[in-house]
């Protein structure tokens, strides 16, 4: 069985709101659904490299204070246009900075806000994001 890496990033703006993606409606995996940004790891790629790069291809930011957060990993059977693969997945979910509010999508998202914590508790439907986000708010790791 193959293992994947996936990064995903809280990015929080100056003001603390944190950076929402909006997936698109063509999107294989929970189109429409607001999402963290982030993604698979490439071959020979640092989880730490892979969110920096992720979140520069996905919203055109440059982030700081990049940390790890949490970590979760789980056994995941993926439904894409390849067909059905189960795999060991490692989800790596960081916390970062952004200086500038002003984001370019790329062509997997069809929207974003920067929205306080607690609407993303409320909007994110992805059970995953929902754990982190709430982790994020029981240790205060917006401020850090």
């Amino acid at each position: 069985m193959n293992t994947r890496i996936i990064a995903k990033a809280a990015v929080f703006s100056s003001s603390g709101d944190v950076l929402a993606l909006k997936r698109s409606k063509t999107a294989v995996r929970r189109p429409l659904e607001w999402d963290l940004p982030g993604g698979f790891c490439d071959l020979g790629e640092t989880p730490e490299l892979a969110i920096v790069r992720e979140i520069a291809e996905e919203a055109s930011l440059k982030v700081k204070d990049t940390k790890l957060a949490y970590a979760k990993t789980e056994v995941r059977t993926w439904t894409d246009e390849k067909g059905q693969t189960t795999e060991n997945v490692i989800f790596l979910f960081y916390t970062a900075r952004s200086d500038t509010d002003a984001i370019t999508l790329s062509y997997e998202h069809s929207d974003y806000q920067w929205m306080p914590i607690t609407k993303a508790l409320q909007v994110f439907e992805y059970a995953l994001h929902k754990e982190f986000l709430s982790f994020v708010v029981d240790n205060a790791l917006m401020k850090s």
